[in-house]
């Protein structure tokens, strides 16, 4: 018969099948964004964006009767509100297991609109990649943010449809 020690640990395995994650921030550099919290986090810095230019834009614009000021407050706050997005678009790409150099693309005028369709619909890895754990799943607020935008969505698309529809069928 063997020596047992009655007081050793058993050796079974307490691995519980759930994986890892972590809590993303809104605004962190490093880590990895899900598909929802890209759109919500971006969607919200553009909204935060317009209404801070329309603020300055109203304080100045009735200051600077010149015209010459206004370009300037726009590019000091363009650059941040790009850096943000480039920031957010890096963090989009470490979840789709690419190199964060690629957020570079999100700069180019026009061709812009290929990586951003890319980080919109292309979906994340599902375990740990080479850029960190997966995300937590989205809480409430996410859902509550996006409902927004969308429902803001839909209703800048009636405003701008629903005239041009009546014009049309007025000239008929």
């Amino acid at each position: 018969m063997e020596n047992v020690n009655p007081y050793e640990s058993p050796d079974a395995d307490l691995d519980t099948g759930q994986q890892q994650s972590y809590q993303p921030k809104v605004f962190a550099i490093n880590g990895r964004l899900g598909r929802a919290r890209y759109l919500c986090y971006s969607a919200a810095i553009t909204m935060l964006a317009i209404i801070v230019m329309g603020v300055l834009a109203a304080v100045f614009g009735a200051v600077d009767e010149g015209g010459e000021l206004s370009p300037l407050i726009s590019l000091l706050i363009l650059f941040p509100i790009a850096g943000t997005m480039v920031i957010m678009a890096r963090r989009r790409f470490h979840d789709l297991n690419f190199s964060g150099w690629w957020s570079i693309t999100v700069l180019i005028p026009i061709l812009s609109i290929i990586p951003g369709l890319f980080l919109m619909f292309a979906p994340g890895n599902k375990h740990e990649n080479d850029y960190g754990l997966m995300p937590n799943k989205n809480g409430a607020s996410i859902y509550i943010v996006m409902g927004f935008f969308i429902i803001m969505l839909v209703g800048i698309i009636a405003a701008v449809a629903l005239p041009a529809y009546q014009a049309y069928t007025n000239g008929l």
